[in-house]
């Protein structure tokens, strides 16, 4: 199934600081803007102060009409009507008044005209799937697509291990210092020199991850502090936390048992899947990338610390699993989906970042589920790929970012100022874990599997879980590295 993209929404407010800031750009560029090109005789008057978001691409890149092939899942170019959790593109026919869609045509228009391309998306693989089909294209050494966008939950270890994605660290335009990049994601996924792994303005950076949605009805008949004061003051903490769920659990329909048409102080809808993001939001780790392999950080003191306070969340009194969101039955629920679905909540909401472990963490930290983009390895012309990739990104930020963020998210989906503030610090201290996209232990270390086993069994006996995985683990990664980063 092939549609013109008109491509890549950004669907989210996009990783801006991690790569240096959240730079407000004008939604319609001067020319100077489109173009990305400053003659340097007037330089002073029309080019900005900080050039973060503009590319340098040079001026006539001209590639003939080429389409810009866009592998995504089927379904992956849903119009943001849907209230799926993973809706990344747009398929455009063209301007009809709705502000993102506008906004999504000029930016497709912009890169197309200045390049002489088309981009179009292909729906040629079903959820999960996506990869695989990547896998077997190149193995038959066909340049299908320039550009791969799975579904975030896919792991590209395979690939990585079958040399099947192209090394953007070597790419003749693609920058990957810009501010419409993610530096900490790029960072986080860097194998030695190579950097295989990207994301940034598009396509998605946290419209799904975790966040706090607030019952601001019952957290203000209880009297509790101002929420979003307890953020700004960096006091939004793991003790501020438990203290404002622990005393909250009420026997609503009065039958002297606790299920799930009680209130709670903290509900979701699984503990053990979802509080293992806490762990990251503390600032913890599992493994951590070096210049030279991998350092394993699971079995550490500050590990420790913060799996014990994962455990005390989920046996505390005021903490209940299997809630439903839309119930409003709770004081706070940590919520790993779409925006979406908060525009049919009936009570009165807010939303938060995770807590700090404590006050002496400097920022808080948002665990990002966005998806990972790839270039396959088999593109006839990798600097003509990585050009329209480069225009793209710069072209995203410039037409989509501003008006995602402001006019759909802030004005469509939050209902106050303090949560559209909120939103603002989720994107901007969104990090990726290196578990969640690779994953060279068969499952045994994805996406963080041992805290969420703890968890589970409400125990924090981290050193025990460590010594019955460590050989199995520092193997598989020693292994993989060797494959990888050389």
């Amino acid at each position: 199934m092939k549609k013109t993209l008109c491509t890549l929404l950004v669907l989210c407010g996009l990783l801006l600081s991690a790569c240096g800031g959240n730079t407000t750009v004008d939604p319609t560029p001067t020319k100077s803007q489109s173009d990305n090109t400053v003659p340097t005789d007037t330089a002073t008057e029309t080019e900005p102060a900080d050039r973060t978001y503009l590319d340098d691409l040079p001026d006539g890149l001209d590639y003939g009409g080429y389409d810009f092939r866009v592998l995504v899942y089927e379904g992956g170019n849903l119009p943001t009507g849907d209230t799926g959790a993973w809706l990344n593109y747009f398929a455009l026919e063209g301007e009809t008044g709705e502000p993102i869609n506008d906004a999504a045509w000029k930016r497709n228009l912009a890169v197309e005209d200045r390049l002489n391309v088309k981009i179009t998306a292909h729906e040629d693989a079903g959820w999960g799937n996506v990869l695989k089909l990547l896998s077997q294209t190149v193995k038959a050494g066909e340049d299908t697509y320039d550009l791969v966008c799975p579904p975030s939950t896919e792991s590209y270890t395979a690939l990585i291990r079958e040399g099947s994605l192209y090394d953007v660290a070597q790419s003749k335009y693609m920058d990957l210092e810009k501010g419409y990049y993610s530096k900490q994601m790029i960072d986080t996924y860097r194998l030695g020199s190579h950097v295989y792994l990207f994301t940034g303005s598009y396509p998605y950076p946290i419209f799904g991850s975790p966040y706090m949605v607030v019952n601001l009805d019952a957290w203000n008949d209880r009297g509790l502090p101002d929420p979003y004061e307890l953020v700004r003051n960096g006091e939004w903490t793991h003790a501020k936390f438990m203290e404002c769920i622990a005393n909250a659990y009420e026997d609503t329909n009065g039958d002297g048992k606790r299920d799930a048409t009680d209130f709670y102080g903290m509900g979701t809808n699984n503990a053990s899947a979802v509080l293992k993001f806490m762990f990251h939001s503390y600032g913890g780790s599992v493994v951590e990338t070096t210049s030279d392999g991998f350092t394993f950080t699971l079995n550490s003191e500050k590990s420790q610390r913060i799996v014990e306070k994962l455990v005390e969340i989920a046996a505390s009194d005021g903490f209940r699993e299997k809630l439903t969101l839309e119930d409003g039955n709770f004081l706070l629920y940590l919520y790993p989906s779409s925006f979406f679905r908060l525009r049919d909540l009936t009570f009165n909401y807010g939303i938060l970042p995770s807590p700090k472990l404590n006050e002496t963490q400097e920022n808080f930290i948002t665990y990002a589920c966005g998806s990972v983009l790839s270039v396959p390895v088999t593109v006839s012309d990798p600097d003509r790929t990585t050009a329209i990739i480069e225009a793209l990104y710069a072209a995203t930020h410039t037409y989509m970012a501003d008006v995602f963020t402001t006019t759909f998210v802030e004005n469509k989906l939050l209902r106050d100022k303090g949560s559209q503030e909120m939103y603002r610090l989720l994107t901007e201290t969104a990090s990726y874990e290196f578990t969640r996209n690779i994953d060279p232990t068969n499952g045994v270390y994805y996406n963080m599997k041992p805290l969420e086993n703890l968890i589970a069994k409400k125990s924090t006996d981290l050193s025990s879980a460590w010594a019955k995985i460590e050989e199995k683990v520092t193997t598989a990664y020693t292994e993989f590295y060797a494959e990888a980063a050389n």
